[in-house]
């Protein structure tokens, strides 16, 4: 990693404007390390100075964050930059980052994930709620 990516993963805003102010160049790179800092004046920073995202995809900012456990990174990009269309359950399991998921997006889908992830107190539960249809054609064909 480059100095101001070093400074960006610690959080260190003073470091991170001496090098702005120094014309070192801000790269997409930084919005990965601006989350595992955890500071929003970065984050803003590179917003401001109108840096895209890895992939010009704020959903992988999003899943930086999910991964993390930042879940007030996540739920800033969640409500900015994504919609219900682009939101993805998958990470959320995958790094068992529950707080994250509301309740009223639960489908099949996310049944099937929470068994292939072996999330068995999450499908006790859902087994019980009428919400879901466990016997659905979808479910069958992702397991089977």
């Amino acid at each position: 990693p480059t100095l101001i990516e070093y400074a960006t993963f610690f959080g260190s805003i003073q470091i991170f404007k001496y090098f702005q102010h120094n014309n070192v160049e801000l790269t997409n790179s930084l919005w990965l390390y601006a989350i595992h800092g955890k500071n929003p004046d970065i984050i803003h920073l590179l917003e401001e100075n109108h840096i895209d995202p890895p992939n010009n995809k704020y959903e992988e900012c999003f899943n930086e964050a999910v991964k993390c456990h930042h879940n007030d990174i996540a739920n800033y990009f969640k409500i900015n930059y994504l919609d219900d269309q682009n939101f993805k359950f998958y990470d959320l399991i995958k790094y068992y980052n529950f707080s994250i998921f509301q309740y009223n997006l639960i489908n099949e889908s996310f049944f099937y994930y929470l068994c292939q992830n072996e999330c068995f107190t999450f499908v006790k539960i859902l087994l019980f709620d009428e919400k879901i249809d466990v016997n659905q054609k979808i479910i069958f064909n992702k397991l089977f």
